[in-house]
């Protein structure tokens, strides 16, 4: 399944690795076929600044997404 974290400049860091981490743990449990595609996805492809400062590298914008998220 395809899930994307939409991520735009001014988001809490917390809000993006939490749900990453879950996803991830949820992976780790899960058999292969069954598993989560996660993405990050932001207003444009680039960096995005979070509100303590770090930059996340963000690979893709929404508007150019081709993919359907759940």
């Amino acid at each position: 399944m395809k899930v994307a974290i939409v991520v735009s400049d001014g988001a809490q860091a917390l809000d993006v690795a939490g749900p990453l981490d879950v996803f991830a743990e949820a992976n780790a449990n899960l058999p292969a076929h069954q598993r989560y595609e996660v993405s990050l996805v932001g207003s444009r492809a680039g960096t995005v600044t979070c509100s303590n400062g770090m930059q996340l590298a963000v690979p893709i914008g929404y508007a150019d997404a081709d993919t359907q998220y759940d």
